[in-house]
């Protein structure tokens, strides 16, 4: 879990920059391959939602090349999938949860795509990111600005870099990504990647699990688990050895239960 730079040290001292990785090969190794992970998983998110929308991936890729933004696109799944299986239906629900693991292990990532990076001489093998959105954790002195004109022959990037130094950041505000947070961070990116492929599997199963009980039948039962691969039954199941799904679908059973629970106005 990364922690705010505050808390690694009070005032501690820190500088963002665009080449925070420079010579950090164990830090870059693992930033690329989050990015990377989280680039099969936008994927398959884009092929669940040609699986649920429309039998004409020509159809569904035009609408959903349409929604720009990880938010529309996430509205429109949960749309789809309410249309399609029912908002009470146990498939809803396994839907649902494998969703949240996806929303909640892509955040790494957005931070690394969006967020201004850092490094700090009180945290020498850690990445810093840093949300420059967030207005409170900004303060920025516009009379030293105005007087830092730009010197002949001074690139964007050079007088960015120079601005940036200018720029004062609530260290509370900074967390820390040490290796260990990027490799929890890649693990639980892992495991969201394998639940959208059981996910795949449990919405469009290869073979029913009608057609599964006729074929044990009449193979016998030394062929049971090789009939079970391919079914939504078996899809369940390997979701469910899943520790991030598990957790996410019990806590929207919880939430659920609790929305059910508070009396109206």
């Amino acid at each position: 879990m990364p922690q705010p730079l505050s808390r690694i040290k009070p005032n501690a001292q820190f500088t963002l920059t665009t080449e925070a990785l420079v010579g950090r090969p164990d830090l870059a190794d693992l930033v690329t391959q989050i990015i990377a992970l989280y680039a099969v998983i936008e994927q398959d998110l884009q092929t669940l939602f040609f699986r649920l929308v429309d039998p004409d991936e020509a159809v569904a890729y035009a609408v959903y090349s349409m929604l720009t933004s990880a938010s529309l696109q996430k509205q429109a799944l949960n749309v789809v999938a309410k249309s399609k299986f029912g908002n009470d239906s146990e498939q809803f629900e396994v839907f649902a949860a494998v969703l949240d693991v996806v929303e909640r292990t892509s955040q790494i990532r957005h931070r690394l795509a969006h967020w201004r990076w850092g490094i700090s001489p009180d945290a020498p093998n850690a990445l810093l990111l840093a949300d420059s959105k967030d207005a409170k954790s900004v303060r920025i002195s516009h009379t030293h600005m105005r007087t830092m004109e730009p010197l002949d022959g001074e690139n964007r990037p050079q007088r960015s870099e120079k601005i940036l130094k200018h720029i004062s950041f609530d260290t509370s505000k900074i967390l820390v990504y040490r290796i260990a947070d990027f490799e929890s961070g890649l693990a639980d990116l892992g495991q969201a990647s394998l639940a959208l492929f059981h996910l795949d599997l449990y919405v469009t199963p290869q073979i029913t699990d009608e057609r599964a009980a006729d074929l044990k039948l009449a193979a016998g039962p030394d062929f049971h688990r090789a009939i079970d691969v391919g079914t939504s039954a078996e899809a369940l199941r390997q979701l469910s050895s899943l520790s991030l799904f598990q957790e996410a679908r019990l806590r929207l059973s919880q939430g659920k239960n609790k929305t059910r629970q508070t009396p109206s106005e």
